[in-house]
């Protein structure tokens, strides 16, 4: 009932928004014009010569947004609701209140018509023209008038021979040791020949070659010394690039350096220099700590300082140095300065380093509040928050320690019973080590990304009201790096969990007795074994390009217990128990797998794949209940509820079962999810999204008490035998789809998802498609089918 209000009020300030929005729109601008202006009204590129043109659809909207003025924004064709909102806040001089904050959040100014303007436009597109290689081109507009000259539409045209391709790229150079060095990385051109003329090319090739002299060295080395000369005389629109490498107006050539002496300031302040004495000085290795006094000892400092004495400079170095320092998050400012000079004896050119480290803040409080929903039997909202002490520098070394407790409740929006459904408790202990804690020594993964060491400890209650309360202890050790930009794995080879199940109530009791193979999965157990995360992000979708993400994680428990039991067994009773509780035996493996689409109109589409499988074996006959498949809800198949979905085709006709206790045994061993999401403005900070959700769990075991739930196709003469078939899987996945609307604040964006199932599993065969029963008039069907899911964030 509550949601249902919610919902109700949801759309009635939607319509409220969308009359408001309508109201100002019906003005169309132009009587708010002075005397003589002219509103510009639209734009147009036309590529006169597109049969030379490559690319005709980008070209077009790159030069159109070189285009100015920009004609204001419309709505049905001439409605201008931002201009609208801006003539009527500008009726108030006041510089705060309800108006300003109107005309800075949707006001825009009228876009008058100025050939000024069009003529700087027709230069930089020019340009543009020009720096993608089609030399020569011309850009030129015409004006039209209408509606009594206060609307204007400017054409713009273009005219161009066709775009150059590069030919040849020659690189030059008095000196041997550079032109060593560019024939060396060559490969790593950004100038490929055979493909178009681009001036942003030839600036990332300029940055480049700075970047490789510089790791060879060469500190004294900068852009400045390289300048091009592009030849398009060749003729059949080719060109030749000259890369040509100066030398310094005071020397004979560039000259490579080393790193000699290192000092290093570990409490320097920005704004009270301390002048250093002989007293405050300490030598660590070929370190020289200058004023090392407070909690910071030169180990971590050491670990991850990449300038070593005697070795040649390297620009690479150098940034890593920084990045790998302010990463251990014990340091809020960080200075590298170098002093060259000359060996008189040997000519060779050296390096006096000196790293200035301003200290942050170590020791932290915080404190956190969610507000949360879930689409689960009956609805539920909850409430929770963390409190944390944080210690970035425990023990001197840059070690992060972290206390915090975490304490949830939730309630039961729709359906009978006590107020509070389910009660959370999670106290923690989190300790990071900057480096590996090994009892043999092992490679560094990679020198320019720091390892960790990892110890966590926790405790969770969770107390089902009515139901169980649920006790586990974890201790988990392991170890986290990253061997390139956009690789991560993690590795725990000791996780440790002890699961016990207490106070259960005769509602779930009742259920445990009447399916054995659900009070197995909730039995009293331990995980004993180790898991490993690969995971890969190429880049953040919203700056830059289009994201590819994937996060594979690999899980067994059991294995060197049940080989050591077995081996002090000698009567081979199973299973084997630890402090008589029987350790549990399954290996699980799940994936997660995103692609992100970027169109130049801002809009999104976002794909996702999820598939998983759990195995029990040897000392377990089924999973334990927190290590198997869910699937549904707010951030899955939004048109099924959280839990209420599968395995496979069975369903739970116990209606009051349903709503106590059901969604209990919708759970499975195996998992599989396809999502669909186009997202893409809507207005201002609204953003829209059209989805369709696909998937199903299924269990790997036949179960009598969940009839159609096995992923195989059941003998009709004896139902414990079967036949994996891939059309019964094709045939049980669930699929629903729906439309999104989305509040994007910046620093959190508030989601609104109505979604309605479109095939449904559970139902008999020949009806699970429900494209016929779709009736968005009835208010019987939306009100059976039409699912609101409010979240925070992003689905993925």
């Amino acid at each position: 009932m509550i949601m249902r209000n919610l919902c109700a009020h949801f759309l009635v300030l939607v319509g409220y928004l969308f009359f408001a929005m309508f109201f100002f729109s019906s003005c169309t601008g132009l009587k708010t014009l002075k005397e003589g202006d002219i509103l510009h009204n639209s734009t147009t590129i036309v590529l006169d010569s597109a049969e030379v043109m490559n690319k005709k659809g980008k070209l077009t909207t790159d030069l159109y947004y070189l285009s100015r003025p920009t004609p204001n924004r419309k709505i049905l064709f001439f409605m201008r609701p931002n201009l609208a909102f801006y003539h009527f806040a500008n009726k108030s001089k006041k510089e705060k209140g309800f108006r300003a904050w109107l005309k800075k959040r949707f006001g825009e100014p009228p876009a008058l018509y100025d050939t000024t303007k069009l003529n700087i436009s027709t230069i930089k597109m020019e340009k543009y023209l020009k720096d993608h290689g089609y030399f020569g081109s011309k850009v030129s507009y015409e004006s039209q008038l209408k509606r009594d000259s206060t609307l204007a539409d400017v054409t713009y045209h273009i005219q161009s021979n066709g775009q150059y391709t590069v030919r040849e790229v020659e690189y030059l150079s008095s000196q041997k040791e550079i032109d060593t060095i560019t024939y060396g990385v060559k490969s790593k051109s950004a100038l490929k020949v055979g493909e178009p003329y681009q001036l942003s090319n030839i600036v990332e090739e300029r940055s480049r070659l700075t970047y490789d002299i510089r790791n060879r060295g060469y500190y004294d080395f900068n852009k400045n010394y390289i300048f091009f000369e592009v030849d398009s005389t060749l003729g059949d629109l080719n060109s030749k690039i000259r890369v040509n490498i100066a030398e310094p107006s005071d020397s004979t050539q560039h000259h490579d350096y080393l790193y000699n002496d290192i000092f290093v300031f570990p409490n320097y302040s920005l704004d009270k220099i301390i002048p250093p004495s002989e007293n405050d000085t300490m030598l660590y290795r070929y370190f020289t700590f200058i004023n090392p006094v407070g909690n910071i000892q030169p180990k971590p400092i050491d670990k991850n300082t990449l300038l070593k004495k005697g070795v040649l400079f390297s620009q690479k170095s150098h940034d890593f140095t920084i990045n790998r320092l302010m990463s251990l998050g014990i340091f809020k400012f960080i200075n590298i300065k170098y002093e060259p000079f000359v060996d008189s004896l040997t000519g060779q050119h050296y390096l006096d380093s000196y790293l200035y480290l301003t200290p942050s803040i170590w020791r932290t409080l915080g404190m956190d509040f969610e507000l949360s929903h879930k689409n689960g039997v009956g609805d539920f909202l909850g409430i929770s928050g963390k409190f944390s002490y944080t210690n970035k520098n425990n023990f001197g070394g840059a070690e992060r320690l972290e206390l915090s407790l975490t304490g949830g409740l939730e309630t039961q929006l729709q359906g009978s019973g006590d107020l509070i459904s389910i009660i959370d408790l999670n106290p923690a202990l989190d300790l990071t080590f900057p480096w590996f804690i090994t009892p043999f020594n092992i490679k560094r993964p990679s020198q320019y990304y720091i390892p960790y060491t990892r110890l966590n400890v926790n405790y969770n209650l969770q107390k089902r009201v009515n139901f169980y309360d649920y006790n586990s202890a974890n201790i988990s050790f392991g170890y986290k790096w990253q061997d390139s930009p956009n690789t991560w794995h993690e590795i725990n080879p000791i996780v440790l969990s002890l699961v016990d199940l207490s106070n259960t109530q005769p509602a779930f009791d009742s259920l445990l007795l009447a399916n054995p193979r659900l009070r197995t999965s909730f039995e009293d157990i331990v995980i004993m074994g180790l898991n490993y995360t690969h995971t890969y992000s190429n880049s953040n979708y919203k700056n830059s390009g289009n994201l590819m993400y994937h996060r594979i994680t690999g899980d067994i428990s059991g294995n060197l217990f049940r080989l050591l039991a077995g081996w002090l067994n000698s009567n081979g009773t199973k299973p084997y128990e630890l402090l008589n509780v029987p350790v549990t035996q399954y290996a699980r493996l799940d994936g997660d797998f995103r692609f992100f689409k970027n169109f130049s109109s801002g809009s999104v589409l976002a794909t996702r794949f999820i598939g998983g499988i759990g195995i029990p074996y040897s000392n377990s006959e089924v999973l334990p209940y927190i290590k198997q498949f869910f699937i549904g809800g707010t951030n899955s198949i939004r048109a099924y509820r959280f839990r209420t979905l599968g395995p496979g085709s069975y369903v739970n006709t116990d209606e009051s079962s349903v709503n106590q206790v059901g969604f209990f045994d919708q759970a499975g061993d195996i998992k599989l999810e396809m999502n669909l999401e186009y997202r893409f403005d809507l207005y201002s900070f609204f953003e829209g999204a059209f989805f369709v959700d696909a998937g199903n769990i299924w269990l790997l075991d036949y179960d009598p008490n969940r009839p159609g739930g096995w992923i195989k196709e059941s003998n009709p003469d004896n139902p414990s035998e079967g036949q994996l078939k891939f059309g019964k899987i094709l045939d049980e996945i669930a699929i629903g789809a729906g439309f999104g609307l989305r509040a994007d604040f910046d620093f959190f964006l508030i989601r609104f998802d109505f979604a309605t199932p479109i095939k449904s599993p559970f139902l008999p065969q020949g009806e699970r498609w429900r494209f016929k029963d779709i009736r968005p008039l009835s208010g019987q069907w939306r009100k059976e089918n039409l699912r609101l899911n409010l979240a925070i964030g992003y689905p993925f």
